[in-house]
C-alpha cells in the first residue's frame, strides 16, 4: 500500500525509540503529522471551490497521509496512530474528503458496520451480557436503548468529521457532512447511516439538520465528561420502523 509505511504496532514503538533519534521516531509515528498550510489569500477560493470526493486508500502517499492524519488529529482528540492503521486496513472504511485542487481541507471516515446474525448473540447483547464493540451502533442501540431490532440492521457509521480550522467560518463543515451523507447513503445494502457523538449543542443543531436524534446516554463518556448522541438517518423500512 505505502511505500514507506511503519507498523504501528507495540514492539515497533519501541525499536524506534531504542534505536532511531527523537525526530524520526515522531516522524514515524506520524506525531509530526499537519494539513495542509493554506495562504490567507487563498482561503475564500477554496472555501468557493472545495468538494467532496472518494479517497482510494491503497493509493495514498506518504505526505498526502500525514496531511490527512493532521486533520483527524485536529478533528478528534482520541484518534491515535493505532486508529490510522485500523482507517487503512481495516475492511469496508470509506474515507471522504473534501478537496480544492489537490489540498485536502476536510475528511470524513466512515465504515460498515455488519448485522449480529446469530440470534443468542443478539439476545446477549440485548441482555447486556456481552458486547460487539466492532459494531457501535448495534451495541448502543440494543444493549444501552433497549432496542433488540438494532442488532439485525446493516449500518454505515461515520466515525470521523474534521475541518481545516483556517476554513471555519465558511459553511464548508455543513457542506462535508452533506455531500459525505450523499456517498454514504449510496452505500448498497445498508440499512441506516450512523453516527455517535459527544453532546455539543453545535453539533446537534447541524446534525439535526439531516438526521434523527434516537437515543442519548444516561451516563457521561469518561473521557469527555459529555453524554453520547445517536442519530440515524433511515435508509430501509427496518430502518424506518426502529426510528
Amino acid at each position: 500500500m505505502l511505500g514507506k509505511r511503519v507498523s504501528f504496532t507495540g514492539f515497533g514503538f519501541w525499536f524506534l525509540f531504542q534505536l532511531c533519534p527523537k525526530a524520526l521516531a515522531r516522524s514515524a509515528m506520524l506525531l509530526d503529522a499537519a494539513p495542509a498550510t493554506l495562504r490567507s489569500q487563498n482561503r475564500e477560493t477554496v472555501a468557493q471551490e472545495a468538494q467532496v470526493e472518494r479517497v482510494e486508500r491503497e493509493k495514498l502517499q506518504e505526505e498526502e497521509l500525514k496531511k490527512l492524519y493532521g486533520l483527524l488529529r485536529i478533528g478528534h482528540y482520541k484518534t491515535k496512530p493505532s486508529d490510522l492503521e485500523t482507517f487503512l486496513d481495516a475492511k469496508g472504511i470509506i474515507w471522504l474528503s473534501l478537496k480544492s485542487a489537490d489540498q485536502h481541507v476536510g475528511l470524513t471516515i466512515s465504515g460498515i458496520e455488519e448485522p449480529v446474525e446469530d440470534a443468542a448473540k443478539a439476545e446477549e447483547l440485548w441482555l447486556g451480557r456481552r458486547q460487539v464493540p466492532q459494531n457501535l451502533s448495534a451495541q448502543i442501540l440494543s444493549r444501552d436503548a433497549g432496542i433488540l431490532e438494532a442488532s439485525q440492521l446493516r449500518f454505515v457509521r461515520m466515525m470521523r468529521w474534521c475541518l481545516h480550522p483556517e476554513l471555519r467560518g465558511y459553511g464548508l463543515g455543513e457542506r462535508l457532512l452533506e455531500q459525505s451523507l450523499v456517498h454514504l447513503k449510496m452505500e448498497k445494502n445498508v440499512d441506516a447511516v450512523a453516527a455517535h457523538f459527544g453532546a455539543t449543542s453545535w453539533l446537534m443543531k447541524l446534525w439535526l439538520r439531516h438526521a434523527f436524534i434516537v437515543f442519548v446516554s444516561h451516563n457521561c463518556d469518561p473521557s469527555s465528561g459529555q453524554h453520547s448522541v445517536s442519530v440515524l438517518i433511515p435508509l430501509s423500512d427496518a430502518a424506518e420502523k426502529l426510528v
